[in-house]
């Protein structure tokens, strides 16, 4: 942002004029930078965090309480839950029939439902005999959790249900956009129901809220990230002016992968697999990337054979594939990386490439798996599967993309299915 902002004031535009300044010139941008210093720039828990203590007083919490990481707030559940159990293993005790009940199912049906508590700020169970005992026991066991963590210290869950109360009464909603009158939260599209509820809510408290977000890029469901609720962001933008031209220059990719992504994501949209067509117009290269013809080959490896058979066979014709590169297309080795999810899957890579006299030098770490390039490939692929695995795990279905054809069946057992100059 900072850079940004030098870059409009020292040159008159942004990236070589892509942004240029409108008709009120340069003045917004040096009030912009001089509020620079002020900006909160944090987490999204981190800013529940910021509200909660600018009203932790009127809260009855700790200005100074602690924000626990996920694993310690469930562990300190299960301990909670195994007090309750002990306790209602007397047959005088309120929840001993709710517990002969649930049983032993009680323990993995509770604690998945408290990784799940981000997914709706209010519990309701069924009135079925399972449901009501794990309801009961559930509730009890959370409540001692508080009780004890009393307002010095919250999970990750408990400061986005604290969050919610800034918004119960007009004292606290007002400290809270009074504070903070305008917001952006970027990634928009991982988070989840009670984050979007506070957004939404705070938007309502009059505070002017930006939001950025891409559906292809959401992959975070297994932290109850929903979609949705960026969805509901932009249908309450559609057709009028707060809803911004999506950005459709990429500075990052070659000609090459920028029509492999164009064909992909166009495909699989059509189908409905993970994302809308509003969602992924045509992107074009921009900047010196665009100068760049590049090319991309996508392997894909299926079977039905063991898992490390399977991991051997990818590593193999991976090897393959770069051996060929270099032999007939003149390609240099040390041109080339290789990138695995794990050390595991690189040592296979390597002994693979050995076999073949191929050289090598193995960089153990996640740098080169985090590059923006060959995530936005990843991200792609694994939305197109977790919609398959929804709609039908059984199913196969051969997925065309800009006249590249495959079968994705094996998408996520395939991490080092790129070669990409």
């Amino acid at each position: 942002m900072a850079g940004g902002l030098r870059e409009v004031l020292s040159d008159g535009s942004y990236l070589a004029g892509l942004h240029v300044p409108g008709s009120e010139g340069l003045a917004p941008y040096r009030a912009a930078a001089r509020e620079l210093g002020g900006t909160t720039i944090t987490t999204i828990h981190g800013f529940m965090r910021a509200g909660l203590k600018l009203n932790a007083p009127l809260l009855g919490f700790d200005p100074n309480f602690t924000m626990l990481a996920e694993w310690e707030a469930a562990a300190l559940f299960e301990e909670e839950l195994a007090s309750v159990r002990l306790l209602a293993t007397d047959p005088d005790h309120d929840l001993h029939h709710a517990l002969v009940i649930a049983g032993e199912d009680v323990v993995p049906l509770a604690m998945e439902l408290f990784g799940k508590r981000s997914l709706a700020e209010d519990l309701a169970f069924p009135t079925e005999p399972l449901s009501t005992a794990l309801g009961l026991l559930f509730q009890e066991a959370r409540n001692r959790l508080l009780r004890r963590l009393g307002g010095g210290a919250m999970g990750p869950g408990e400061v986005e249900r604290a969050a919610l109360r800034l918004f119960r009464t007009p004292t606290t909603r007002r400290r809270l956009a009074k504070r903070f009158p305008v917001v952006l939260v970027d990634e928009y599209q991982d988070v989840n129901p009670l984050q979007g509820r506070f957004f939404e809510l705070l938007a309502e408290a009059g505070v002017r809220l930006e939001v950025v977000g891409d559906p292809k890029q959401s992959i975070y469901g297994f932290r109850s990230a929903d979609v949705g609720v960026f969805r509901r962001a932009l249908d309450a933008a559609e057709g009028t002016d707060a809803l911004l031209e999506p950005l459709k220059e990429s500075r990052r990719h070659s000609r090459a992968l920028v029509a492999f992504l164009n064909g992909l994501t166009t495909s699989l949209a059509a189908d409905g697999l993970g994302f809308q067509p509003r969602e992924a117009p045509l992107v074009s290269a921009a900047g010196d990337q665009a100068k760049v013809a590049g090319s991309v080959r996508l392997l894909v490896a299926h079977g039905d054979v063991n898992h490390g058979a399977m991991r051997q066979f990818e590593a193999d014709m991976l090897a393959t594939a770069l051996e060929a590169a270099h032999e007939e297309q003149g390609v240099a080795y040390d041109g080339m990386a290789v990138v695995a999810r794990t050390n595991w899957l690189l040592g296979l890579v390597e002994r693979a490439l050995q076999a073949r006299s191929i050289p090598s030098l193995m960089l153990r770490g996640s740098g080169l798996f985090d590059r923006q390039e060959v995530r936005d490939v990843r991200h792609a692929l694994q939305v197109d599967e977790a919609e398959r695995r929804v709609r039908a795990p059984e199913e196969r279905r051969e997925a065309r993309a800009g006249g590249l054809y495959a079968d994705l069946q094996g998408v996520p057992d395939v991490a080092n299915l790129l070669a990409v100059e």
